[in-house]
């Protein structure tokens, strides 16, 4: 069994796209099916390189990893192949109206509130007028629609589409590179995919790919469509608008785990481990609602894993996140990391302890924080603070908060007695020193 994960390197993957590589991830381990992934960069306009190293830069940072890789601008050969092939079975024809005839009768269906469709004027040549013409003439070829197109979809069950609603789309353009749906639709006949996985927002485009696949007498992969994530607005998250990128969540120091368990407990409260979302995984259970996406959500996940992930784990996302951290900054890592919502912070935290150069104190916590210099200097951090509550009669607040503000600058934050054991008994007492 394959599956496969197709995204365009028109712009960054995103949240959206993230999670259904996601699905199809666990769809392909729950059934030990192989899983693809397939570059889709037919479209030269609008793709760019470093989006798709970038793109699998993220899936792998991610944990999602496949079995094999394709770049379609690397199988255009086969698009025309197949497009030659359907013209000589006259599944396809050659389309000699040029652009600027096809954009007035658009614009005039468009005056007239009618949906514009082509007009057909090139169906009925004959083989040789076409091909006389194709060697004088631009062309595109475009797919003969004549029947209806069933489309039996897991989720919504079956969707009839009539001939006049898919038209006679292009499958190939005239630099003769293929259009989106031709590609697809070949090479998910030709990579043998049994499943895909997508958007609804591909319904459409699903129907002229089984189009292709009958065409060719072949039987398409079985398909789901999956209601599509929405932006805080409750828009469709755009990759070409920006924001929300698995790029960008990565600069904000958003770890992979906490992307993942986000995205599998969508409408859930508990968070899950890879092998428990491979064994509790059923892609008939997805919900019919679309998700809206919740940042705040994820930062609150984000901040559950950097509490409690292993140090080692947590260490090398920080070392990727920030390759020049010194020894001294990761040595505080186990203090301040119960603190910190995202890895930008953890670090800001770290740096700002720091470099912190402690203010005078006012004269009533300078009695407090002198007797607690002095007891320092001979007992450990624990015995000094149950002496001074001892000797000073003084409880809680009265006790930490002049040694807090005089050592971090902070009311809150991390154990004293933990940020002492890793700043050290010396410089403690040389920084508390500074606010007398």
């Amino acid at each position: 069994m394959k599956l496969r994960f197709a995204p365009s390197p028109s712009g960054l993957l995103h949240i959206a796209n993230a999670r259904i590589a996601l699905l199809n991830y666990l769809e392909a381990r729950k059934k030990k099916a192989s899983l693809i992934l397939r570059i889709e960069d037919t479209d030269v306009a609008r793709s760019a390189e470093e989006n798709e190293k970038q793109i699998i830069e993220d899936l792998k940072w991610l944990g999602i990893v496949f079995d094999k890789y394709y770049r379609q601008q690397e199988r255009l050969n086969l698009y025309r192949e197949k497009a030659e092939l359907l013209i000589k079975s006259h599944k396809a024809y050659r389309c000699f109206c040029g652009k600027h005839k096809l954009k007035e009768l658009k614009e005039k269906a468009i005056k007239q509130g009618i949906a514009y469709r082509y007009p057909g004027f090139c169906r009925n040549i004959s083989d040789t007028q076409s091909q006389d013409r194709a060697n004088k003439e631009a062309y595109v070829v475009r797919m003969r629609i004549d029947e209806p197109v069933i489309l039996e979809d897991i989720h919504r069950g079956k969707i009839r589409f009539d001939a006049g609603e898919l038209d006679d789309f292009i499958i190939l353009r005239e630099d003769k590179t293929a259009t989106y749906n031709f590609a697809c639709a070949i090479d998910d006949m030709d990579m043998e995919i049994d499943e895909v996985i997508r958007g609804e927002d591909h319904i459409t485009n699903t129907a002229r790919q089984i189009a292709v696949f009958n065409a060719l007498n072949k039987i398409p992969p079985v398909y789901i469509h999956i209601p599509i994530m929405l932006d805080e607005n409750r828009k469709k998250i755009s990759k070409r608008a920006g924001g929300n990128s698995i790029k960008e969540l990565r600069e904000k120091g958003i770890l992979p785990e906490a992307i993942i368990s986000y995205l599998a407990s969508l409408g859930r409260e508990k968070e899950f481990s890879v092998e428990e979302l491979v064994e509790n995984f059923s892609i008939e259970r997805i919900s019919k609602s679309n998700p809206v996406f919740d940042f705040h959500r994820l930062l609150l996940i984000n901040e559950s894993f950097i509490k409690t992930i292993d140090d080692a784990l947590l260490l090398k996302h920080l070392a990727e996140f920030e390759p020049r951290l010194s020894e001294q900054q990761l040595g505080y890592v186990p203090v301040f990391r119960n603190n910190a919502r995202d890895l930008a912070e953890l670090i800001q935290m770290i740096d700002e302890f720091i470099d912190f150069h402690p203010e005078k104190l006012q004269e009533d916590e300078k009695e407090t924080l002198r007797l607690f210099v002095k007891l320092l200097k001979d007992n450990d951090f624990s015995e000094s603070i149950s002496k001074l509550a001892e000797q000073t009669g003084k409880r809680g607040k009265a006790i930490y908060h002049p040694i807090r503000i005089a050592l971090a600058g902070k009311e809150k934050g991390p154990s004293l007695a933990d940020i002492v054991a890793v700043f050290g008994k010396e410089n403690t007492i040389k920084r508390l020193s500074e606010a007398l």
